[in-house]
């Protein structure tokens, strides 16, 4: 048994050792990403994609389909859903455990980049990590205003101002916009011009369709430099839109507004998000794998004061942004619960060796043992990049009775050969020894 003889013969390198362990285990403690469960959470990559006016059918046609015969091939996927919506288009990606969600998101990224032969009206495909997954959510937070503001017509602002200010704050991986109503232009025409105009709704589409487009021109190389030309044709406004050419008489030519007109308008609600009786904008926002919920939490609570303080006085000063949902409330109580629950038993077992063992040394070096071996226990959990939850700590309890078991166990054999007169080097080696 070597390395009994080498903790016996060597007690002031193993003093060290010991001292060392703690320090590193201490500084481990402080720097383990909390969580309320283990992480058995898989990387998952998430692909949207928008098309108006397409049907649920050529959407998986003209872009599912293309997309997932590059995506099939990511390395370490373990299953791909698709689903086809009217206008939308969405791919999940889970990969296995253990597969870095950034490389991860790089391949997917790269593989999207070789799909082509998209339809001319399909957005550009954006990527996030992480899925829709309600279990991922840390907070929830409520866009609200006073009586005099409808929040429900602010949900494009919180789209492009609020939510990109809240996935800043790192280890958020996507905040979604739930309620509201979603803004659009919207074209009224009058039947009986169209018909004295001799033009029908496809010809009005085909037209609007043709001019609402950004067409790349090129390159030109001139000396040092290069050129890239790009005509901007997409609308911008109601005006332009009103402005656009129909047809062509002989005349003159025909513009939209001749025959209806452009309304700056919503889309038709189908869903609504109420709070303390009030019509609210809500805003989930989920953790990406592994991440540190408390300190995301933290980082996140500062995106939240920038953007009370600089982003919504901007639109409005009665706009708050408040936060309803808190899981690092439940994940502390936990924490905070399993680890009194620990120290309580450490306790009782030492009080408990004291009236039976009735010997303070002996008590004292299986009160010893305790501590040193919960704090090599989180240098280890440190090092294997594993995160401390209620799980984690509740094992940690019972290997605690563990550790006091074995002790007690060698420590009496120790002191039945101490009683057959051997030395103290003697007789903890053999004590160690027969029941190592």
């Amino acid at each position: 048994m070597g390395i009994i003889r080498f903790a016996i013969d060597n007690p002031v390198k193993v003093a060290v050792a010991v001292i060392l362990v703690c320090l590193f285990g201490i500084l481990a403690v402080v720097e383990l990403p909390r969580q309320l469960t283990p992480d058995m959470d898989r990387p998952v990559v998430t692909v949207e994609t928008s098309w108006s006016g397409a049907s649920p059918q050529e959407v998986e046609s003209e872009i599912i389909d293309r997309q997932e015969e590059k995506l099939k091939s990511a390395s370490g996927l373990k299953k791909m859903t698709a689903e086809a919506r009217e206008n939308h288009a969405k791919v999940t990606l889970e990969f296995g455990v253990g597969v870095d969600q950034d490389i991860a998101f790089r391949e997917v990224s790269e593989k999207l980049r070789q799909v082509t032969g998209y339809p001319m009206e399909v957005d550009e495909p954006t990527v996030t990590a992480g899925d829709d997954d309600m279990s991922r959510t840390i907070a929830w937070l409520m866009l609200r205003g006073n009586a005099d503001i409808d929040v429900t017509e602010l949900k494009t602002f919180a789209e492009d101002r609020v939510r990109p200010v809240l996935e800043r704050a790192d280890g958020i991986a996507s905040v979604a916009v739930y309620g509201g109503r979603e803004r659009e232009m919207q074209v009224i025409v009058d039947p009986h011009k169209l018909a004295a105009a001799e033009i029908s709704l496809r010809d009005v589409e085909r037209a609007l369709r043709r001019r609402n487009l950004n067409v790349s021109g090129g390159t030109i190389n001139q000396g040092k430099r290069d050129y890239t030309y790009r005509t901007m044709g997409e609308f911008t406004s109601a005006e332009e839109i009103a402005g656009a050419v129909i047809a062509e008489r002989a005349d003159g030519a025909v513009r939209l507004r001749d025959v209806g007109r452009v309304v700056d308008g919503f889309r038709k609600q189908f869903a609504f998000v109420r709070s303390q009786g009030e019509y609210v904008l809500a805003l989930p926002c989920r953790r990406e794998t592994g991440a540190n919920v408390p300190a995301t939490m933290d980082r996140l609570k500062e995106q939240i004061r920038l953007v009370n303080e600089e982003v919504l006085p901007s639109k409005h000063p009665g706009l708050r942004l408040e936060q309803t949902y808190d899981e690092t409330v439940y994940i502390t109580s936990a924490l905070d619960l399993v680890k009194d629950n620990i120290v309580a038993g450490s306790v009782l077992t030492v009080v408990v060796l004291i009236l039976f063992l009735r010997s303070l040394s002996a008590t004292g070096i299986v009160a010893i043992s305790i501590p040193i071996s919960v704090m090599a226990t989180f240098l280890m959990i440190g090092a294997l990049g594993r995160t401390l939850n209620i799980v984690m700590l509740a094992g940690l309890a019972f290997a605690v009775g563990m550790v006091v078991d074995n002790s007690i166990v060698v420590l009496e054999n120790t002191f039945r050969h101490r009683q057959m007169g051997k030395s103290r080097a003697d007789a903890a080696f053999d004590g160690a020894r027969e029941v190592w």
